[in-house]
């Protein structure tokens, strides 16, 4: 998630970026959120998080509503296995596809196909708590 929020300070300097609006939807909601903790908000009017992947997701005894620890060794086990099938198939229900009538836009389902190991390595972390330190809580 460092490198998330560290290439997204590399782009907001480059484009000189000033009162900027950042929205996150899931991961990225948790990159908008240590993007904030790793570089202030001297850049942003604001943040908006949407669906963002909370804290810990793990089920802990401390977080007994995350998830066993088994829902993220399937995870990991279907992207290594067929990470293109793995990724359109998650589509589905992210989407909205699964339910009835709903138009499939394969453009849409392609975008989930990332082509490289950058979504297995964040959901390798995700399960770790990787906001838990603080450092998504940003400063001015």
């Amino acid at each position: 998630m460092d490198t998330y929020a560290d290439d997204l300070a590399k782009l907001v300097e480059a484009l000189d970026l000033k009162n900027a609006i950042h929205v996150g939807h899931s991961t990225g909601g948790g990159e908008v959120a240590r993007y904030i903790g790793r570089h202030g908000t001297k850049r942003m009017a604001k943040a908006v998080l949407i669906g963002a992947v909370p804290p810990l997701m793990l089920k802990t005894a401390a977080n007994p509503a995350g998830l066993p620890m088994e829902a993220f060794d399937q995870i990991r086990a279907g992207v290594l296995a067929d990470r293109s099938q793995f990724w359109k198939d998650l589509s589905m229900p992210f989407y909205g596809y699964n339910r009835p009538g709903a138009k499939i836009s394969e453009g849409v389902r392609i975008i989930l196909d990332p082509g490289d190991d950058g979504r297995l390595s964040c959901l390798l972390l995700l399960h770790q708590g990787v906001f838990r330190d603080g450092s998504h809580r940003g400063s001015q």
